[in-house]
């Protein structure tokens, strides 16, 4: 049961097969991926198990017939993210047509743009809080865009300045901040104006590091 996505599926065996049969077929019963899957209902269901813990597939109450009440399963969005996906193939091409038409000062607007609209989201949430608490919220917001950012570390040094560093190990638009460097400026410039610090970046994976670290400095008081 070969398929030209399974390369793509992080899984092997069985486990691949039950996802693969869901993204064709779904919803489907435990007798139904059994059948499929050529192993017992009792094997099946020990794969679904581990899925559903993984949060790769859920279950649904469903009717299998006359007085046969059973679940069905289906993917999970999570599941579904799997497969393959061209949105970062889709945003390259898009902003390679404004820089093309608009040239590189319309292009560096729209991605000004949309730095500040993750500014304007963010900024409330920031009002009133100490420095190390507002790298924390911006961390938590980075943690829920895919960045996988790690702690931020407070370095004692001598002096009022008291550096944090922020380390971000994925960069879920590697491709795109490949293509165009200026994102990654931005980036750096729209995390001053949100922290109200000085904000450098010391690595950065779009530029062949294996993460990203800033190296965030409050400036104290005015």
């Amino acid at each position: 049961m070969e398929s030209r996505v399974d390369e793509f599926l992080p899984l092997s065996g069985s486990r691949k097969e039950i996802l693969h049969l869901l993204k064709l077929h779904q919803p489907l019963s435990v007798a139904q991926l059994a059948a499929a899957l050529g192993i017992s209902p009792m094997g099946t269901r020990q794969h679904l198990a581990i899925l559903e813990r993984e949060g790769l597939v859920q279950a649904a109450p469903r009717r299998l017939g006359p007085g046969r009440p059973g679940h069905v399963y289906t993917l999970t969005p999570r599941g579904d993210e799997l497969f393959p996906r061209r949105y970062l193939d889709l945003a390259l091409q898009l902003l390679s047509l404004v820089e093309a038409h608009g040239g590189p000062e319309e292009l560096e607007g729209l991605l000004r743009l949309q730095a500040e609209q993750a500014v304007t989201e963010l900024a409330p949430q920031m009002a009133g809080r100490a420095l190390p608490e507002k790298v924390a919220v911006l961390a938590a917001f980075l943690e829920r865009h895919g960045f996988m950012p790690g702690p931020a570390d407070t370095q004692e040094t001598s002096g009022a300045e008291k550096p944090l560093s922020l380390h971000l190990h994925n960069c879920p638009i590697r491709p795109v901040a490949q293509r165009y460097p200026m994102l990654c400026r931005l980036e750096s410039e729209a995390l001053s104006r949100l922290l109200g610090a000085r904000v450098r970046r010391t690595s950065c994976i779009a530029g062949g590091a294996f993460h990203c670290r800033y190296e965030i400095v409050d400036p104290g008081p005015h």
